[in-house]
């Protein structure tokens, strides 16, 4: 009688630590989870405004480009 309480004692124990185990397994995952999920947000608003720095850059590349066609030109009709 002793050996089965021992045993289901013991099953208790092993359920409860195992609980507490997998309830710590799961908090760490969702942790993880929603901090992956900020990082993914900062990187789209950041991806974001690279796109819109990168569209000025082209317009201001675009801008020169024809500044250096215009002297070019100039330059030419000069001689």
């Amino acid at each position: 009688m002793v050996e089965i309480v021992a045993i289901i004692a013991s099953t208790s124990v092993i359920i409860v630590i195992l609980t507490y185990i997998k309830d710590s397994l799961d908090r760490r995952r969702k942790a993880k989870t929603k901090a992956v999920g900020k990082e993914s947000a900062q990187m789209q608003a950041d991806i974001g405004e690279l796109q819109v720095e990168c569209r000025k850059l082209r317009k201001k590349v675009a801008e020169l480009q024809e500044q250096i066609a215009e002297l070019y030109i100039q330059q030419h009709d000069k001689r």
